[in-house]
């Protein structure tokens, strides 16, 4: 649907933020928007919430509650890839939340360059109360925004999966790191506003926590590897 922002949002026991994420969903100021909560068979009061949430939109912002096919992180996005009706695809992690004007900002870019297939937008990270900065953090990244290559801060056009793929399970949690390489490795025209448009909570449960920082080097050689790969074969011409 011409207009229209498909945002995909993977839930997992999610009940402690979801709400929070929703409301900021909500809260933008572009419409139409369809909002795609895709739940991993979460075992808490997560569904209830989002049940609850979805039946008091309307109009032009719909929230529809789906079952996530596969197991893991990339499996939920490719979910609500399949699902999606819009003409731009975003992404929000159930314990995040957009600043206001996030999606206004970046559909005026891509109307106003038709080449770039996608848009990024700046991060700003905060520690949640009573948690701890990880040692793997620096002070200074809670003090300062920066342009961010993550699914939260993204709003790419829809035929722009079809084109390069969809997100790959074998990655893991890495797995949005493989998809902006490969983006990169196949030269795929992009931007970015200005704007801090996400802020990305940080707390003892989040996913790169859990796994650690081992679970995600153990991935980067094979993602170096692969998005070199691509790289050659575009600079190689072919033999008509």
């Amino acid at each position: 649907m011409d207009g229209l922002v498909s945002l995909i949002i993977a839930v997992l026991n999610a009940e402690r933020f979801v709400v929070q994420a929703l409301t900021s969903a909500a809260a933008q100021d572009y419409r139409p928007l369809e909002v795609l909560v895709i739940d991993g068979g979460s075992a808490d009061g997560t569904a209830a919430l989002v049940q609850a949430f979805a039946q008091r939109q309307g109009g032009d912002l719909i929230v529809r509650p789906l079952p996530q096919a596969g197991t893991g992180l990339a499996a939920a996005w490719n979910t609500g890839l399949a699902a999606a009706t819009g003409e731009f695809v975003t992404f929000l992690d159930s314990d995040d939340v957009w600043l206001p004007g996030k999606l206004s900002a970046q559909v005026a870019y891509l109307r106003a360059n038709p080449e770039a297939q996608y848009v990024l937008g700046q991060v700003r990270f905060f520690l949640e109360p009573g948690c701890s900065r990880p040692a793997t953090m620096r002070p200074e990244i809670f003090t300062s925004d920066h342009l961010a290559r993550m699914p939260g801060a993204l709003l790419a056009r829809r035929g722009l999966f079809a084109q390069i793929g969809e997100f790959d399970p074998g990655y893991g949690i890495t797995t949005d790191m493989e998809w902006f390489a490969r983006a990169a490795a196949l030269g795929v025209p992009g931007g970015a506003v200005p704007d801090t448009v996400i802020r990305k909570r940080v707390h003892e449960a989040n996913l790169a926590a859990v796994a650690g920082p081992e679970r995600i080097m153990q991935h980067l050689p094979r993602l170096l590897k692969e998005a070199l790969e691509l790289r050659r074969k575009r600079a190689t011409p072919t033999a008509d």
